[in-house]
């Protein structure tokens, strides 16, 4: 028979072997080889080297603070902006805190990096009545509102707001507080005095129109 084989054992026991059972357990030995060849690379010592936790370099992390202020809806302006100061030394004066950042007026909270050993922040809000602390007292305002002819409103028109806290003062007396477009028709302004009063007249390339209101 030419493709019958015979093996001789060590016992010297002769067992019967055909071809075919001879490659599958060819095709055995190297999946197995395969996979043990797999399972000692995982053990490796160049692995050791690749995942060793010592050579992994963590990037140092920045501190950071977080700020956050409270301001009431009804003083939130269209012009309003929160002005936040930093300094490093709380001795210093508020006047010679650097200002680090100008925040919305719809901002109440903001994060910043600190790097420094100790660091003070303030919070100021500004808006055109000027600036001030996020917990002071607002000043006293008044809003003054007028009605003016659309038809005689030309390109240059300028209201003239003018000021007193003497009533009987002559009005020529009376100082000139600012300046509104000729499309406005109403301005909130300071009232710091125990009693203000207001008038208004309307300027253009004409002239300056007597006082409209006193």
């Amino acid at each position: 028979m030419t493709n019958q084989m015979y093996k001789k054992l060590g016992t010297g026991v002769e067992k019967f072997f055909s071809s075919q059972t001879k490659w599958v357990l060819i095709w055995m030995a190297v999946v197995a080889g395969g996979q043990s060849s797999y399972a000692l690379s995982i053990q490796s010592p160049k692995g050791g080297e690749l995942f060793n936790g010592s050579q992994v370099m963590a990037a140092p992390s920045v501190k950071q603070v977080q700020i956050q202020w409270d301001y009431p809806l009804n003083r939130q302006t269209p012009d309003l902006v929160f002005k936040v100061y930093h300094t490093t030394s709380f001795s210093q004066s508020l006047q010679q805190w650097s200002l680090l950042t100008n925040l919305p007026g719809t901002a109440r909270t903001a994060s910043f990096a600190a790097d420094k050993p100790q660091e003070f922040f303030t919070v100021m809000a500004s808006n055109s009545l000027g600036e001030f602390s996020v917990d002071a007292i607002p000043p006293k305002t008044v809003r003054l509102e007028w009605n003016y002819p659309i038809q005689l409103q030309t390109p240059d028109l300028v209201f003239n707001i003018y000021h007193s806290s003497h009533l009987k003062r002559s009005s020529s007396q009376w100082a000139l507080l600012t300046n509104v477009p000729g499309d406005i028709r109403s301005v909130t302004v300071l009232a710091d005095k125990s009693q203000d009063f207001y008038v208004l007249t309307a300027s253009n390339y004409l002239g300056e129109s007597k006082f409209a209101t006193r």
